[in-house]
């Protein structure tokens, strides 16, 4: 296949993900990954352990990946592109809605013909982007010291064009992200459903307002004030050397 289709969920969204793996099945047979994600100082659901997986088992492709206490949402971007044999991937949340006019085949062209590693802001968004993960871990990853959820695009936006690189953010039709108020248990919140964490590791310890910065998703200029870390350095090595193994 030219690309998959990975989707980080919880416990609170089964019927979500339920509706999701079958639109994407009515149109095609992509990889469908799910990176699925525990609590915060609970023990995990072993009824939803059983339900996801069954549902998995009777999608045809269907691969999970299971933590069973709360990681952050870099860490399960990072697992599905790791997970993943594609370069190109749909990276979904699991809140989206996908109607019959989302554009998979115009996925499927990009994952044919642009060999070079570029990231796809869909409607702007990255509540559901396409990427190339090249580009990914040329950067070092998402960040994993966002412990929470939020921020995570705006780092990646940042290191990204402090590359030189441009983030596209295509207008399609068929997709849109609809929160519904669902949060992981027992996390301090800021803004909406976001982790206080993560926003304070993001604009009081990672980056500091700098005129000869740069702007990407922040408001102004910002420099980054600790050093990024790449948190899997194989993984060009493995990508580019696997074939050796035959």
């Amino acid at each position: 296949m030219s690309f998959s289709i990975g989707i980080t969920t919880f416990k609170n969204r089964f019927n979500r993900v339920l509706f999701l793996l079958d639109k994407i099945r009515s149109r095609g047979n992509w990889p469908i990954l799910l990176s699925v994600n525990g609590e915060h100082n609970e023990k995990f659901n072993e009824e939803y352990r059983k339900v996801i997986l069954h549902l998995a088992s009777n999608v045809e492709n269907c691969f999970v990946s299971m933590f069973t206490e709360f990681r952050s949402l870099s860490k399960l971007w990072n697992t599905l592109l790791i997970t993943s044999h594609t370069d190109w991937n749909l990276i979904l949340n699991d809140d989206v809605v996908i109607n019959d006019e989302f554009p998979f085949e115009s996925l499927e062209a990009i994952a044919n013909n642009h060999p070079q590693p570029e990231c796809f802001a869909l409607n702007g968004s990255f509540s559901h982007y396409f990427i190339n993960r090249r580009l990914v871990a040329e950067v070092g990853w998402f960040e994993e010291r966002l412990l929470g959820i939020g921020e995570e695009d705006t780092d990646m936006v940042w290191r990204i064009e402090n590359t030189g690189k441009k983030i596209y953010k295509p207008s399609v039709k068929g997709i849109l992200n609809i929160h519904d108020g669902q949060r992981p248990n027992n996390i301090k919140t800021g803004e909406m459903h976001y982790s206080a964490y993560n926003r304070n590791f993001i604009f009081n310890e990672k980056y500091k307002k700098d005129d000869s910065g740069i702007k990407g998703m922040f408001e102004t200029n910002y420099k980054n004030q600790i050093e990024h870390i790449n948190a899997y350095p194989n993984e060009i090595f493995y990508w580019n050397n696997k074939n050796k193994l035959s």
